[in-house]
């Protein structure tokens, strides 16, 4: 099992190739292979067509937290002080 991006880069295809091919834009690639937003169910088959593997060979998960991520979860749960 691998993740979009995993696929993509092992097909060696850009982002925006990628969109262009599911009639997306490269904005929602790149949303996908963050885990900020899941494909939909067709563009989930058409992924896998793309791909040349089954749907259930796709990992729907980013394959590592972004920096931004990072960031994002420590202002949403704030960075508590070390007990002393």
């Amino acid at each position: 099992m691998k993740t979009i991006a995993d696929l993509r880069k092992e097909k060696n295809i850009t982002q925006a190739q990628l969109a262009e091919l599911l009639g997306v834009t490269k904005s929602t690639v790149g949303n996908w292979e963050t885990g900020i937003r899941i494909p939909g169910m067709l563009k989930a088959i058409k992924l896998a067509s793309v791909f040349g593997v089954g749907i259930g060979e796709i990992i729907f998960l980013p394959s590592k937290t972004t920096k931004c991520e990072q960031k994002h979860e420590k202002k949403q749960h704030g960075n508590p002080e070390p007990a002393a």
